[in-house]
């Protein structure tokens, strides 16, 4: 199966422009890429925008295809424009080694990540991003210190990272979290 949650492709889904937001991804598993979400080319240009989301604990189990998270891939940019993948104000932990797959990156499949945490393998608080995953800015590699993820409780603690350092301007359509409570906090 490819993307434990999500299998977003043509002549499956649409994804001309999508916006998955507060959502939860956890305990995924895709055996041929992406342990938490697949997405392919649809026809014309697509974006895929992942909002205020959490992803733990995903993982890509198969021998072919990669990507414990998301694997993005675009067969014909002639004949169906460029896919974007952009991830905004996310937590993306404990998600595997290899968090990002973009398959085909030389026919305009792009990942971009801004505003969010996430775990990569060099332990200096600063994201390494492979080189077909954009960088978007303001990124962490920090421990994000939910509450209790063991058991799926993904709210953070007072002394969390993840606290004031979103984007403001995309929490204006959704102003609380998954508990319902203010998304904002002090001033961001």
């Amino acid at each position: 199966t490819k993307g434990g949650a999500i299998f977003a492709t043509e002549g499956e889904t649409t994804i001309t422009q999508t916006s998955l937001i507060n959502c939860t991804f956890t305990n995924n598993e895709g055996e041929d890429g992406g342990g938490a979400v697949y997405v392919a080319r649809g026809s014309g240009a697509n974006t895929l925008n992942i909002i205020n989301s959490s992803f733990t604990n995903n993982k890509h189990i198969g021998t072919s295809g990669d990507g414990d998270v998301i694997w993005a891939e675009n067969f014909d940019v002639s004949q169906f424009g460029a896919l974007c993948v952009n991830i905004d104000n996310s937590i993306i932990w404990n998600d595997g080694t290899t968090i990002f797959n973009v398959e085909e990156a030389n026919t305009r499949t792009e990942i971009c990540v801004s505003s969010s945490i996430l775990k990569d393998d060099v332990e200096n608080g600063t994201v390494v991003f492979p080189a077909d995953v954009l960088d978007g800015g303001n990124n962490l590699d920090a421990d994000p210190i939910f509450l209790r993820a063991g058991i799926g409780d993904l709210r953070v603690a007072k002394c969390s990272p993840a606290l004031d350092v979103g984007n403001n301007l995309l929490t204006a359509a959704v102003d609380r979290d998954l508990v319902g409570s203010k998304r904002i906090f002090n001033i961001t």
